[in-house]
């Protein structure tokens, strides 16, 4: 199998609480707001399972190691990248509420230069699924992804 560098990537970063449950057929996507859809099923009680314990630290740091994983991949590899974050998106000081003395040193790490920022102005309309930004609001996250591009990769 043949491998190739991407010219860009680009990550989306979801709810710092959201994740996936799998089974051979369905992935059942896990947050907050959306446990109670779970109550009674076998993924129900797992999601019980797996949040025993969990403090808002816990998925805070989760979710920076996500992000810098990301980002050491991409430099290891000298591939060119740009990131957001659904929940700076929600809450545009969302970083800064993560600050603790444990996550600091984490949050110190991310290239701050490569994080496409998006606030929530940029939501003016909803897909039909009356939850997720729709075509209008998608159109705009794109727009502030080519700027961060033509910042970091072409104007130089």
């Amino acid at each position: 199998m043949a491998k190739f560098k991407p010219s860009l990537a680009i990550a989306f970063f979801t709810h710092k609480e959201r994740y996936e449950l799998y089974s051979p057929t369905t992935a059942a996507h896990i947050q907050p707001s959306l446990v109670e859809r779970y109550n009674g099923t076998k993924e129900g009680n797992r999601v019980a399972h797996s949040w025993l314990g969990m403090s808002k630290d816990d998925h805070i740091l989760r979710y920076l190691k996500n992000v810098l994983w990301f980002q050491w991949h991409c430099v290891a590899r000298g591939i060119p990248y740009l990131m957001a974050s659904v929940e700076s998106l929600v809450r545009p000081a969302a970083f800064e509420e993560f600050r603790t003395p444990i996550s600091s040193p984490l949050l110190a790490l991310i290239d701050d230069r490569h994080v496409v920022r998006l606030d929530p102005s940029m939501c003016v309309d909803h897909a039909a699924d009356r939850s997720h930004p729709g075509p209008l609001s998608n159109s705009m996250f794109a727009d502030a992804f080519w700027e961060g591009y033509e910042r970091l990769y072409v104007a130089r």
